[in-house]
C-alpha cells in the first residue's frame, strides 16, 4: 500500500510539473533552455527529485537490509541484480510515459506548438538520461547508505544543470576568451545538458549522436552492474 501511495504521489507531482513546464515555456516546451528561467529549472528539478525519492523509498529491493532473506533464496546475485534493474527500468519508463503524455496534452490545451518528432525526442532524452542517473543511484545504494545516494544524485543533477547554463552563457558572451574552447568541451560532455533537446541541439550538430551515446552508456552500466553484483556485500549498511 505504501508503495502504491508513493507512486501515485510521484505521478501527481509529475502532472503538476508537466503543466507548469508547458505553461512557463514561451512557445514549445523543448526542455530546459540555457537561460535563467528559474520556474522551469525548479519544476524540472522537482520532477527529478520526486523520481529519485521514489527509488530511494522502495522497500522491495532484494539487496536492501530488510530483504536479505529473500535474496539468499535466489540462486544467483546476478539474477537478483537483473530483477532489480528491470524494476528500475520499468518504473522510470512508466513515469516518463505518463509525463510525456501529459506534456503533449497540456501543450495542445494551452495552444503551444508541438510536433511528434519533438515530443518523442524529449521523451527519449529524458528517459535515458534519468535512467542512467537512477542506475547510478542504485549502484551507490549497494555500496553506501540510501540517504547519501539520494542526496548525491539530486545535488549533482541540480548543480550540473546550473553549471551547463553558466558555461553556455559565459562562452556565448566571451567567445574570444582563452578558456572558452575548454569550457565548450566540458559543457558538451555534461550529461545533464542532454535531458533537454533544446540544449542538445545547441551542443551537437545531430541530436541522434548524443542519444545513441546515452543509450550505449545505459547498456554499459547495466552490464557492469550485473557482472559486479556477485561482489556486492549483503551485510546491513550503516
Amino acid at each position: 500500500m505504501k508503495k502504491k501511495i508513493s507512486f501515485i504521489i510521484v505521478l501527481a507531482i509529475h502532472a503538476l510539473c508537466a503543466f507548469m513546464l508547458v505553461w512557463l515555456s514561451t512557445d514549445t516546451y523543448n526542455g530546459v533552455q540555457f537561460n535563467h528561467n528559474y520556474g522551469i529549472l525548479v519544476f524540472c528539478t522537482l520532477e527529478f527529485v520526486a523520481l529519485s525519492l521514489l527509488m530511494k523509498n522502495r522497500d522491495d529491493c532484494l539487496f536492501f537490509d530488510n530483504n536479505i532473506i529473500r535474496l539468499t533464496r535466489i540462486s544467483s546475485r546476478r539474477k537478483a541484480a537483473c530483477i532489480e534493474i528491470l524494476k528500475i527500468c520499468t518504473t522510470v519508463l512508466i513515469v516518463e510515459i505518463f509525463k510525456i503524455a501529459l506534456t503533449a496534452l497540456f501543450s495542445i490545451l494551452l495552444g503551444k506548438h508541438i510536433t511528434f518528432k519533438g515530443i518523442m525526442l524529449l521523451f527519449a532524452l529524458e528517459l535515458f538520461v534519468k535512467l542512467i542517473l537512477m542506475l547510478i543511484q542504485f549502484a551507490l545504494e549497494l555500496i553506501s547508505s540510501y540517504n547519501f545516494s539520494f542526496l548525491i544524485i539530486c545535488i549533482s543533477f541540480l548543480l550540473l544543470l546550473l553549471i551547463g547554463t553558466a558555461i553556455y552563457l559565459f562562452t556565448t558572451e566571451n567567445p574570444e576568451a582563452a578558456i572558452t574552447p575548454i569550457l565548450r568541451i566540458i559543457n558538451k560532455y555534461n550529461l545533464i545538458n542532454y535531458i533537454s533537446p533544446y540544449r542538445a541541439k545547441l551542443l551537437c550538430t545531430a541530436t541522434l549522436q548524443p542519444l545513441a551515446a546515452i543509450m550505449a552508456l545505459n547498456l554499459l552500466q547495466i552490464i557492469i552492474l550485473v557482472f559486479c553484483s556477485k561482489k556486492i556485500s549483503i551485510l546491513p549498511k550503516e
